[in-house]
């Protein structure tokens, strides 16, 4: 299942992030961001639950009659809410966040959108999924495999572009040499989904569901279920173009992908209230720490006082950075040197 994601791009940069070839011409696209018709928002965020708005793509033939195979960037809200639910959003209280891809075509809520090529795909920059070790749930992110971040110095507002999606750590506390963004190479992760669309009161209300599968490689280490990842724009393209690929057409690839690699994190992740810019970073491994510190140096830390010298020597050692000589005057209250002054 997938239940947690983390995307905290800005939305013109995540435009910029997911450009892609044009079919026609082979010239690199910005897809167009179209906002909710409810008014709702995308709002980036270490820390994603569902009935959240979070950043969708989706074939633009679905807003007109383009059928060029150009995309659109929109909000959504995450949990299917199907086209014949009636009144408020808040009414609906089943939780479709994740539809299992071996049923898709069984289960009506599901089958209908997907037979209708109601098809999209959810953005993020990972997900968080959890172990259970006897009585803990152990927390874990899921990012592309083999990737990596690399310092670089780019113009503010700037993104690298090559092949593969990038981001850019426009954040204060994501800063490089001499205060420059630092760019980042890891790709974003472009999982398969389904939306639909049902006349809520507030308006037209798009949401969707991330299909998932059974779990492979490293997310199987830790969960039995993983959301379905199209791994090459390839694979994205023949999922949006609902079109040119029916239903039946795109069922090879509702399966799982072995393309993540994973590490722990914070377990505050566990609230999704908790919004933190290290919800996502790797918890300190003893590898870690080996590398950054010796062992001498924490003998040195946790090391007793010497317990030959007094307590008033090493008293008086513990503040001697702070000793300064006095000037004549500094004995003396502030009011009457203003007084003498005077």
């Amino acid at each position: 299942m997938c239940g947690r994601t983390f995307c905290a791009i800005d939305p013109v940069l995540l435009q910029k992030s997911c450009q892609y070839a044009d079919p026609a011409t082979g010239k690199l696209v910005t897809p167009d961001w179209v906002d909710p018709p409810t008014g709702d928002s995308y709002h980036p965020s270490y820390n994603i639950g569902p009935t959240t708005f979070t950043p969708v793509l989706l074939s633009t033939a679905h807003h007109s009659s383009d059928q060029s195979g150009k995309r659109t960037l929109q909000p959504m809200r995450w949990g299917l809410i199907p086209q014949w639910h009636k009144g408020d959003r808040a009414s609906f209280k089943a939780m479709h966040n994740n539809c299992r891809g071996e049923t898709i075509s069984e289960k009506s809520t599901f089958s209908v959108p997907f037979s209708k090529g109601k098809r999209c795909v959810v953005i993020a920059e990972g997900f968080y999924e959890w172990q259970t070790v006897g009585s803990k749930k152990i927390p874990y992110l899921f990012t592309k495999k083999e990737s990596h971040v690399k310092e670089e110095k780019v113009a503010p507002g700037e993104v690298k572009t090559d092949s593969s999606p990038n981001r850019l750590l426009a954040d204060s506390k994501n800063t490089g040499e001499n205060n420059q963004p630092v760019a980042a190479t890891k790709p974003l992760l472009f999982m398969a989904g389904i939306f639909d669309v049902c006349k809520c009161q507030d308006g037209p209300l798009y949401s969707y569901s991330i299909i998932t599968t059974e779990a492979v490689g490293a997310v199987g280490k830790v969960h039995h279920r993983m959301p379905v990842i199209l791994e090459t724009d390839e694979d994205v393209a023949r999922w949006l173009s609902f079109k040119d690929f029916p239903s039946s057409k795109v069922k090879d690839l509702i399966t799982g992908r072995d393309c993540l690699e994973s590490h722990q994190v914070t377990d505050k992740v566990n609230n999704v209230r908790y919004q933190e810019p290290d919800c996502p970073l790797p918890l300190p491994t003893k590898s870690m720490l080996e590398k950054n510190l010796s062992k001498g140096d924490l003998r040195n830390w946790f090391s007793k006082p010497d317990a030959s010298k007094p307590k008033s020597e090493l008293t008086e050692q513990a503040c001697e950075p702070t000793k300064r000589k006095l000037k004549p005057d500094d004995d003396k209250e502030p009011i009457l040197k203003y007084l003498k002054k005077e």
